[in-house]
């Protein structure tokens, strides 16, 4: 009987320790916004890092890097979607990444912020010109990261979605995803 006992509580700690270890939101060693306001500070956060970049970009503060989307070391997915990928870096750190369609293709556009080569937020703009620096609050849809996990997206365009739970699971799953594939691009292009 004491074993059992024994056998019970020990389970129960480890449940509850795992319970409590997902309450939190962990991933590794690093917390993630678990509640509305943890998740408001972040976005908050991310839209002041993100204004700063584009006042940054206004100013000509970055170094920019261009690369277009030919050769034998692009995946042909990216080559058949995009013409060219610029990105704006502070010393050896990349902070912004634009793509940019093939013009007569589509108009579609998609920017990224990074920290510390993560993606914080990325913005795609189905429809309409690019206005470097000027685009906060245009049309389009915003998604916030935090430690890879989508956190907050907002549509601001027209169309919806008919599928919220599942594009925002593909986003969180593809946008990270690209940005790597991206950093590696910008990275061999050096």
């Amino acid at each position: 009987m004491k074993k059992l006992v024994y056998v019970v509580v020990v389970m129960g700690l480890v449940t509850l320790g795992v319970t409590t270890a997902g309450a939190q939101g962990t991933t590794g060693d690093k917390p993630v916004a678990t509640t509305a306001a943890d998740t408001e500070s972040i976005v908050a956060q991310i839209d002041t890092y993100r204004q700063e970049g584009e006042k940054k970009l206004l100013e000509k503060k970055f170094t920019k890097k261009e690369v277009h989307f030919k050769g034998e070391r692009i995946a042909d997915s990216l080559a058949q979607r995009w013409e060219k990928v610029e990105a704006y870096c502070e010393g050896d750190q990349v902070i912004r990444i634009q793509l940019y369609p093939h013009p007569g293709v589509s108009e579609r556009t998609e920017e990224f912020y990074l920290k510390g080569n993560r993606l914080v937020f990325a913005f795609i703009q189905d429809r309409g010109p690019k206005h470097e620096g000027k685009d906060t609050g245009e049309p389009g849809k915003e998604f916030y990261f935090d430690q890879g996990r989508l956190i907050k997206l907002v549509d601001r365009t027209s169309e919806g979605e008919k599928h919220p739970d599942a594009a925002k699971a593909m986003y969180e799953t593809r946008l990270p995803y690209e940005v790597l594939e991206l950093l590696d691009i910008l990275n061999a292009a050096r």
